[in-house]
């Protein structure tokens, strides 16, 4: 919540050249997570870590178990975690 996360804590300057999140923006996450709670939608957060970190750790640890998963996301970082989809257990977006 406050923007901690453990790669701040190794690297203090670590998004240091980002600008701040737009002021209008910050209401809307509680609008979104009470939105997805109102429609049943399972959310996950894990404290010091991003929200990349969990999806990425949750993605693997699915498809390690035989999961196909989708990721429906704008990040293209998380492009890297994309993998072949040779008709068994692998990530897409």
């Amino acid at each position: 919540k406050d923007g901690t996360n453990f790669r701040k804590d190794m690297y203090p300057e670590y998004k240091s050249n980002r600008v701040s999140c737009p002021e209008d923006l910050i209401p809307q996450f509680d609008f979104v997570k009470d939105a997805a709670d109102a429609y049943g939608v399972l959310q996950l957060e894990a404290a010091g870590y991003e929200a990349d970190d969990v999806i990425a750790t949750l993605s693997t640890m699915a498809v390690r178990e035989g999961c196909h998963v989708n990721i429906l996301s704008g990040d293209k970082d998380l492009m890297q975690l994309v993998t072949k989809d040779d008709g068994g257990a692998c990530i897409e977006m």
